[in-house]
Formats: structure tokens, sequence, C-alpha cells
């Protein structure tokens, strides 16, 4: 005798094809079971119709709907990408550049939801010069996934001429998983700082009648790079009795006499160097020279012409006559003058 109390169960026929591949309902038991993994599927809903089957000649169904919610179970990290910098990992940005100025931006992807798919960035200060880059550039969310990376506090590329700037993003499953990725940060040169002589002020002596030749050398440095490194040397406003006795070499700085100095015009030359880098703007400074004139004994004792002298007759021996006056215009010994009598007329 047959028993149509019997049943068994199965998938609806009128089903999507996706639900087919994805389901399945055990005919005995009638459980819901996965056909395969549903990861790629998570937060989708599917309505399944099963069916309850007799055993009859002309077997009668009875159906039911099922619904599944595929949960998101599976916690997955999230994943940064990187548009500015895209495809080096290297910013480069100029060391004037404010507060505010972006130098990187990304976008973090996570497929999770819920608590799994809530993303928390910063940046990395583990070590010296990570919590050096995290000093100096701050993080912003801009919308949910997306973030830049801006200029915080001042740069100086002659203090700190790069930075690596790593950045960690994690969710907030249990347990959380996190990503991270480093860029650099190079900072440009900009023409803020001046050339600065090794001295302020240099005196040197040199002897008048010297041939033209090296009085001493100048050297100034610059910290910045490139052509606002590269410093021109020139004279600075000057006396025209400067200009006509004293040149510098633009390159290297040497100051030279142009023509022999002569102590007896003048005992000294005070004038500035001026030290240009190549910039723009140029910015500049100046070092002060100040030469003394040595003196040579380069001149002969000068004495007036046409002296005449009269003394009265019977006057005694040594008797003055008068001053015989001699004009050296040297200097110390050089200038002292010994008078005597060389020769002379009417027989005394």
């Amino acid at each position: 005798m047959i028993s149509f109390l019997a049943f068994w169960f199965r998938l609806g026929l009128r089903q999507s094809e996706e639900s087919f591949l994805l389901f399945r309902v055990s005919p005995d038991s009638g459980y819901v079971i996965t056909a395969r993994e549903l990861t790629p599927f998570q937060n989708r809903t599917f309505n399944l119709i099963v069916e309850a089957v007799d055993g009859g000649p002309k077997p009668k169904a009875a159906q039911a709907v099922v619904v599944v919610h595929v949960l998101d179970s599976v916690n997955n990290a999230p994943i940064i990408r990187m548009t500015l910098p895209a495809i080096s990992n290297i910013s480069r940005v100029n060391e004037r550049a404010n507060p505010g100025f972006v130098v990187a931006h990304f976008i973090v992807d996570d497929s999770d939801t819920g608590m799994n798919g809530d993303v928390r960035c910063f940046i990395e200060n583990t070590d010296a010069r990570k919590a050096l880059a995290a000093d100096t550039f701050s993080l912003q969310r801009l919308r949910e996934s997306e973030f830049k990376v801006t200029v915080y506090s001042p740069l100086d590329r002659e203090k700190i001429s790069s930075y690596d700037v790593t950045i960690t993003c994690h969710d907030s499953g249990n347990p959380p998983l996190s990503a991270s990725v480093t860029f650099s940060v190079i900072i440009e040169d900009d023409n803020d700082n001046a050339p600065q002589f090794s001295r302020p002020m240099r005196r040197v002596s040199v002897a008048e009648n010297s041939p033209n030749d090296f009085v001493l050398r100048l050297e100034a440095t610059d910290k910045d790079l490139n052509a606002n490194k590269l410093i021109k040397y020139s004279l600075g406003n000057v006396t025209s009795l400067v200009s006509t006795y004293i040149s510098v070499s633009p390159d290297t700085g040497v100051v030279t006499t142009k023509q022999p100095l002569n102590r007896e015009l003048f005992s000294q030359l005070d004038f500035e160097v001026v030290a240009t880098d190549s910039g723009y703007p140029p910015l500049s400074s100046t070092s002060r020279v100040v030469i003394d004139v040595l003196d040579q004994n380069d001149n002969y004792p000068r004495v007036p012409l046409g002296y005449t002298l009269s003394v009265p007759e019977n006057r005694p021996p040594w008797t003055v006559v008068g001053q015989i006056e001699a004009i050296d215009p040297d200097l110390g010994l050089a200038g002292e003058v010994i008078y005597q009598l060389m020769s002379g007329k009417g027989g005394q």
C-alpha cells in the first residue's frame, strides 16, 4: 500500500539561475544549504521558493518562500589606492609651500560593511623619522573613503630635504585588519638664503708701487641649490678712487690691484665686495675690505730753490746765518732728512 503521507523537498522550478547555482535543498530534511562560496554575494538577499512534494501518483506540492540574507561575515583588509603621487610614490613640494598645501591624495577601498568596513587612517609615528613626518604633515578625510595629506608646519630644505610618510588604514573588525603605504616627499629648493661670507671684514696691507697683483681672496657660500647657490662677486658702491685701483674677479672673488698704489696719494682703501646669487629674485650680502698702503722709500727730499742768505761781516764763528728746510713725504726713517754742505763759493 502506497503511503501518500511521505513527501520530499526541492527548490521550486521557477527560480533564478543564480539561486540554483548558489543553493540546494536537502530532499529528506528540507534543509536549505549553500552550493558554493557566498563571499562575492555579501549583503545580497535571495528569495528562494522551496516545495514540499508528496508521493502520490499525481504528486501534489506546497510552496514556501525562504528569504536568505547573505551577511558580511568575512572581514577583508582595506586597500589603499594612491592618486597623488600616482606612479612613482614620490611627491615634490617647494619649501615655500604654505600650510594646507596638498602633497598626496588617496582612496581607501573596503568591500566590507558595518564595523568591518569602518576604516580609519593615520600617519605613522612609530620611529623618529616617521614621527618627523607626522609632525610636518597632516591627514584629512575629504569623503567617506577619500583622504588628502597636506603641509602642516613650515618646510626648510636646508634642514630636512626629504620625508618618508607612511599611511596606515585599519577597519574596526575583530580583529581589525589594516593596510599601509609609504611615499616620499622631496623638498625642492627655494632661493631663501643669501650668500654668506666666511668673514664679514678683511684687513690687509699692500706695499705701494707693487705691480698689479693679488691682494686677497674673498669666499662666500650659499646653502641653496643649483642656480640659487651660484655666486658672482662685484665691487659695491665704491668711490672712483677705489674703482681706479681695485678690481674683483666675478667668479673667484679674488681682489687684485689694477695699478701700483701710491701711499703719498692715499694711505688706505676702504670698500665693500658684494656676493650675489643667481636665484630669482637674486639675494646678496657684503664683506668690508680695508687695504692699508705700506710706505716705500720712493721719494727724494725736496729743497726749495733760490735760498739767499746774508750775514754781517765780522760775525763770530757758528753764527746762525739761516735755515734750509727740506721735505720728504715718506714715513719713518725714509722721511728723515740729513743735511750736508756739499760745495760753496768765496773760499770760505
